[in-house]
């Protein structure tokens, strides 16, 4: 199939990456718990895929090369959890006082919630704090605008729900 869309057919290179969706969706549902953090591995190995499959030489096939791809997609995901989850796990909380402190610890219980959840949206939204700018966070994640704002909106609104149901509990 992908020596089709090698023709340069728009409409057969459309047909190879809904083909390709659908079956990576199913691999990495297999290994990933967070369906957005599932969604943002399979889109961006798909990105990877189109952007440099018309110039690679398969050495193998292409299934191998795409799986690959995938594969090491996902290695990146649980990398990048594991990191934001040592730094929020290790990291000495300053101590707050007064009616602040159970907000701080509402607020640290969340962060560390979308660690676990979503590395890649808390890499995000770590970055903003930092003061990086969203395109400065795109060439250093490696992330379109789109996907750097869809990270970040769903981290935000994560961390809005978990504050309210924190704050519902007490």
């Amino acid at each position: 199939m992908y020596m089709i869309a090698l023709s340069g057919d728009r409409d057969d290179e459309e047909a190879l990456f809904r083909v390709l969706a659908e079956r990576f969706r199913l691999f990495v549902e297999q290994r990933l718990e967070d369906p957005a953090a599932c969604e943002d591995v399979v889109q961006e190995s798909l990105a990877t895929i189109a952007e440099k499959y018309r110039c690679m030489e398969y050495s193998s096939s292409f299934a191998a090369w795409v799986y690959g791809v995938l594969q090491k997609k996902i290695q990146r995901y649980y990398r990048a959890k594991r990191y934001y989850m040592d730094r929020f796990e290790h990291s000495p909380a300053q101590a707050v006082s007064g009616p602040d402190a159970e907000l701080h610890t509402a607020l640290l219980a969340c962060l560390r919630e979308l660690c676990r959840r979503s590395a890649s949206q808390a890499r995000v939204l770590n970055l903003v704090f930092q003061g990086y700018t969203i395109s400065e966070i795109c060439v250093r994640l490696g992330l379109t605008p789109n996907a750097c704002y869809v990270q970040l909106s769903r981290a935000r609104a994560h961390i809005r729900d978990c504050l309210e149901r924190k704050k519902a509990s007490l």
